[in-house]
């Protein structure tokens, strides 16, 4: 083409990387990352007749993987200059979509908070954060709130990564990271947090020093409650529906104070898990659980360091904080409910009097 016409070729790529995502549990991903490698050194061979190259993609794989051969593109993806190009401000909403706010501002007096709380939150430099361009022409459109960005596209790769290692994700939030570990991605080495990030679950809430180290967190309403959805449903193999009404009856249990109603519903929820999937581990249970509540939009911290030890999980409503400390015991499937009930009792004890003691 530039021989033909005599001019420089302007070329766009967008989803870069859906080969090799596609892949990546097919055994083809190192196939997918070698013929890209293979296109991108032809793109560097052929660099007098390129004008403008730009490539877009929903992770980010690590130079020496696939962009060995390319070293001419220059990433974006945290520069400074480009952090408000992907989304609108809060300014913008206000200015671009004034007509519909004033349209339904009568009705729905709190509609820009609850726009803000569903859609925005996203950020490149933890100081500038920007709204889903998708998801908030999709809630004009429509007039009703829905997770539109998500349900355009289901991480099943990131749903299977974190079915195989389910502790990985239960860490508190926020996540710190350093700008060189956001960008470490190998196929062969696949980290859930740069990945959470580079797909948009996680966003930069705050840059903490000059050197490139950030705290990561969800960034608005729709990721939450979209992601640990499926997330509880993938972990459980349960239909959403199900996730979703447990999660609702949990929310009224907590802000009512009543804790001893959760054990009939993480009976109704642990009862449907297929028992292929059951995992001789705390730590299945323990993320599973961690994933509902985590769906519920409750303050949960997991994994604290205390003076004296750990504890699983606190979680704080407006009124009442819980300290949650998981027990996981070996039953005989032959067992009376006599010895059944004495291997819960003593489980019970041994939380309580870690609670206690650990103060």
């Amino acid at each position: 083409m530039s021989y033909k016409y005599g001019k420089r070729i302007v070329v766009l790529i967008d989803e870069y990387d859906k080969p090799i995502l596609d892949n990546l549990t097919t055994g083809r991903a190192t196939e997918m990352r070698n013929e890209l490698r293979n296109f991108l050194s032809a793109l560097k061979s052929a660099d007098e007749h390129l004008r403008f190259v730009f490539m877009t993609g929903v992770s980010k794989f690590s130079k020496t993987s696939i962009f060995s051969g390319a070293n001419q593109f220059t990433d974006i993806t945290l520069h400074p200059n480009y952090a408000n190009i992907c989304g609108f401000t809060v300014d913008e909403l206000e200015d671009l979509f004034s007509t519909h706010l004033k349209q339904e501002d009568a009705a729905r007096p709190d509609l820009l908070k609850q726009i803000l709380e569903w859609y925005d939150g996203y950020s490149w430099d933890g100081s500038s954060f920007l709204l889903n361009p998708f998801s908030l022409l999709n809630y004009f459109q429509r007039g009703q709130f829905r997770t539109f960005w998500y349900n355009s596209g289901t991480p099943k790769f990131l749903l299977d990564l974190i079915k195989t290692g389910p502790l990985s994700y239960t860490m508190e939030e926020p996540f710190e990271i350093t700008e060189d570990n956001l960008d470490a991605m190998d196929i062969d080495h696949l980290s859930l947090i740069p990945l959470l990030f580079q797909t948009g679950y996680l966003t930069i809430a705050e840059q903490l020093d000059e050197y490139g180290t950030y705290n990561l967190r969800i960034p608005n309403f729709e990721v939450n409650k979209a992601f640990h959805t499926h997330l509880l449903s993938a972990l459980a193999e349960i239909p959403d529906s199900k996730t979703k009404k447990i999660s609702q009856n949990m929310i009224r249990v907590l802000q009512h104070g009543e804790p001893e109603k959760l054990q009939p519903l993480l009976v109704s929820l642990f009862s449907s898990i297929p028992y292929q999937l059951h995992i001789d581990a705390e730590s299945y249970y323990h993320s599973i659980f961690y994933v509902l509540l985590k769906l519920l939009g409750a303050h949960i911290h997991a994994e604290i360091s205390v003076g004296l030890g750990r504890a699983d999980v606190i979680l704080e409503t407006n009124e009442i904080v819980y300290v949650m400390e998981w027990k996981y015991c070996r039953c005989d499937v032959k067992a009376s409910s006599d010895e059944k009930q004495a291997l819960l009792n003593t489980a019970i004890e041994a939380a309580r009097e870690q609670i206690s003691s650990k103060g």
